[in-house]
């Protein structure tokens, strides 16, 4: 038996909680190694202390004391999220990066929304006197694809022109 082996199985050796046949290899390796035996003495003196000391007392209002706290801790599933507490509970820089998302979020928002009312002649919207209620907006990309591509599908249907172009 290596040593390393025996140093795992001196606690149960000290118990006397190994089978009889472990228990006479580690007795036959403790004959013959000083250092495991001094392990051993150590293990015991440890045991002793363990064994003469009582452990502390559980209080009775313990389970009921951290289920209290432990409720005031978690949110009631009825409780709606409430931003002004969240606004005032939220550092100074958090409240400034948020602020700085929502601002730029609409200015983005503004942005696109401009864009895509404009076409590129400059006009504003679709133009009433059109026909086709895709002259107003910039898809003439999708004119050169196959009809039986998802682009022509979609030409076809929103297109007041039926397949021969009249």
């Amino acid at each position: 038996m290596r040593c390393e082996d025996l140093q795992r199985s001196l606690a149960g050796y000290a118990k006397g909680a190994i089978p009889p046949e472990e228990r006479n290899a580690v007795e036959d390796h403790l004959r013959g190694c000083p250092v495991c035996r001094a392990v051993l003495t150590q293990v015991d003196s440890v045991a002793a202390v363990l064994v003469q000391t009582q452990p502390p007392a559980v209080p009775a209002d313990l389970a009921g004391r951290v289920m209290a706290r432990a409720r005031q801790r978690i949110t009631r599933p009825g409780t709606a999220w409430n931003p002004v507490q969240w606004w005032r509970a939220a550092p100074a820089s958090m409240r400034g990066a948020a602020a700085a998302v929502l601002v730029l979020g609409l200015l983005g928002g503004w942005a696109m929304g401009r864009a895509a009312v404009h076409t590129k002649s400059g006009r504003a919207g679709v133009l009433a006197s059109s026909r086709d209620p895709l002259d107003g907006y910039d898809v003439d990309y999708l004119d050169g694809l196959p009809q039986d591509s998802l682009a022509g599908s979609y030409l076809a249907l929103v297109s007041p022109h039926d397949k021969e172009g009249r």
